[in-house]
């Protein structure tokens, strides 16, 4: 961790020196320049969730199952800004710190027939990011309206991939395997059985841990975004812009991998569950931000977004197993899958004009 630090340290010096030597020397005939290229190092705090939901075969409006990924890692990256006169486009990338708590994932059953409001499996354990990127795309243009207010329409895509595990975790089971009298309850009755526990075996003359298995989770999430934004400068080096952009079209691809044992042989394996969704005028995207100009070289950002998904976005569920007997590629399961996402971001960038 310490050694990236340094890296990224000594890339962003390098980079500040050579921009200062090419802008100075891109200025000294004098004249205005129409056409501008930054680069801006940003790091980010990013909090929020990452919901999955698979679906009852029928009624297919009841839950089976819902799991929350807690989101909350830092990134850091850098931003490209190409300018002429009022037309702007920008692109950038970021990636998480790799291995970093994320704060924690949720996992719940609906298994009851009888009564589908009734939670009967409950779990909860840390939750590690594996991988983190971020990548997005923009044009606008500037219509000033008056001498403090600009107007920009804006066109975005925004490219996210989160990978996460959770490998321990508390677990409260009933139903016919974990209940005295076989049926299920509440996940917090005193007849659940809870996860981690320990038991005495007389074949292996010693106590035996049984342990819930880990689950890994890891989605593609693709947004196209339309809006505008308003931007305001009430003192000479302060701007201040909102924006406000729609998702016409996002798609979703995930893939959930659930640790198990084959009962016969007593060999783990993977169960894996595919989700694809497309959502259509369901993504909203809200940005407050600021910049001060330093100098003619630096700019200073802070930046927030706020980026959600008014309804579940709902796809098909596919699975490579079916009542617990491996298959050997995907198969409909017949049941649908349903995507949360919300995600709050604060940035902070230094931008360094190039030319």
């Amino acid at each position: 961790m310490l050694k990236k630090i340094q890296v990224l340290t000594l890339f962003l010096l390098s980079i500040s020196y050579f921009s200062a030597q090419i802008f100075d020397s891109s200025h000294t005939d004098g004249k205005k320049n129409d056409f501008h290229i930054s680069v801006e190092p940003v790091i980010s705090y990013s909090t929020g969730h990452l919901g999955e939901i698979m679906y009852h075969s029928s009624p297919s409006d009841k839950k089976i199952s819902y799991l929350e990924w807690e989101r909350d890692i830092f990134l850091f990256g850098a931003n490209i800004l190409v300018s002429y006169k009022n037309l702007h486009v920008e692109g950038g990338i970021a990636s998480s710190v790799f291995d970093q708590n994320s704060g924690i994932m949720e996992d719940s059953d609906w298994l009851n027939t009888n009564d589908y409001s009734m939670k009967t499996t409950f779990s909860t354990g840390d939750n590690e990011a594996v991988e983190n990127y971020e990548a997005n795309f923009s044009v606008s243009y500037d219509f000033d309206t008056t001498e403090w207010l600009t107007f920009s329409p804006i066109l975005n895509v925004r490219y996210y991939y989160d990978s996460f595990e959770r490998r321990n975790a508390d677990g409260w089971y009933t139903g016919t395997k974990y209940s005295s009298d076989g049926q299920y309850h509440w996940w917090y009755d005193d007849d659940s059985t809870h996860f981690p526990y320990s038991v005495w075996s007389e074949e292996k003359g010693r106590y035996v841990t049984y342990k819930l298995g880990g689950i890994d989770f890891y989605r593609h999430s693709f947004f196209t975004l339309f809006g505008f934004k308003a931007k305001f400068s009430p003192f000479k080096r302060l701007n201040i812009d909102f924006s406000v952009l729609l998702s016409p079209f996002s798609y979703f691809y995930a893939v959930d991998s659930h640790t198990a044992q084959d009962s016969a042989t007593k060999e783990k394996y993977k169960k894996h569950y595919r989700q694809i969704q497309f959502s259509y005028f369901n993504v909203l995207s809200l940005g407050i931000g600021a910049k001060f100009y330093l100098n003619k070289i630096f700019d200073i950002s802070l930046r927030t977004n706020y980026l959600f998904n008014f309804d579940v976005a709902r796809g098909t569920l596919y699975a490579d197993t079916f009542n617990d007997v491996r298959q050997d590629s995907y198969h409909n399961t017949g049941q649908d899958s349903g995507m949360e996402f919300e995600n709050f971001t604060v940035s902070l960038g230094c931008r360094i004009k190039i030319r």
